[in-house]
């Protein structure tokens, strides 16, 4: 019984933890990987925006609001860059959620 309980404080703990570091560039990357999983079932707009909000129901509180509001204002946008085969942090850049510097770390370290 104590080992269940250790093992759920970690997961508690770990999940607090990730939490707290998202920003709103992470954020951003949320939505898009969301309208990308929708796009991928075929889905409608209303569709893709419903299960996008949804997602924003698991980001801390403090992203909430901007989570809904890229939804809202930017889905056509997101599907348009993921249409052209952008990848979410280039999108979340041309958004202004993600910093272009941001952007060049990660390619350079893929490459």
């Amino acid at each position: 019984m104590k080992s269940l309980l250790f093992v759920l404080f970690a997961i508690l703990a770990m999940t607090w933890v990730a939490q707290a570091r998202i920003n709103k560039c992470e954020t951003c990357q949320v939505v898009v990987h969301s309208i990308e999983q929708s796009l991928q079932q075929n889905n409608t707009l209303e569709d893709i925006v419903n299960h996008s909000d949804t997602t924003c129901n698991f980001l801390p509180k403090k992203y909430f609001a901007s989570c809904q509001s890229l939804v809202k204002k930017h889905t056509p946008q997101i599907i348009s860059r993921l249409a052209a085969k952008d990848h979410s942090l280039k999108i979340c850049s041309r958004l202004h959620q993600c910093r272009r510097n941001h952007l060049r770390e990660v390619l350079e370290s893929d490459f």
